[in-house]
């Protein structure tokens, strides 16, 4: 698999994974049904806890924190997938921290 296909893969993965934490009902039928079990969601699962991108309940990072290692490359496009979408996140922040200072709003 290319670089780029990882990449297009580790977008459609972050698109699912967010979707599961938005609702208690998706969580549990996640759980029940083992997503959480395979090692390249564990990896996942932990660098969007650690970069705050989804807010992952416990008993999910309960799960996932027993992860075993994962290949070298695809970690790497998953903390850079995590660390690209964070740093657009804080990004966001600073121009509309610095908006409202410039309207007065402070």
């Amino acid at each position: 698999m290319t670089k780029n296909e990882m990449k297009e893969h580790t977008k459609e993965l972050y698109t699912s994974a967010v979707k599961i934490f938005k609702d208690k009902q998706t969580i549990n039928l996640a759980i029940f049904e083992n997503v959480f079990e395979d090692d390249y969601m564990k990896a996942f699962v932990l660098l969007l806890s650690y970069f705050k991108l989804a807010d992952v309940p416990n008993e999910v990072l309960e799960i996932c924190i027993d992860g075993r290692d994962i290949p070298q490359d695809t970690y790497e496009v998953f903390y850079e997938y995590c660390q690209n979408k964070w740093l657009f996140n804080a990004y966001a922040d600073v121009r509309k921290t610095i908006k409202d200072f410039e309207e007065g709003k402070f």
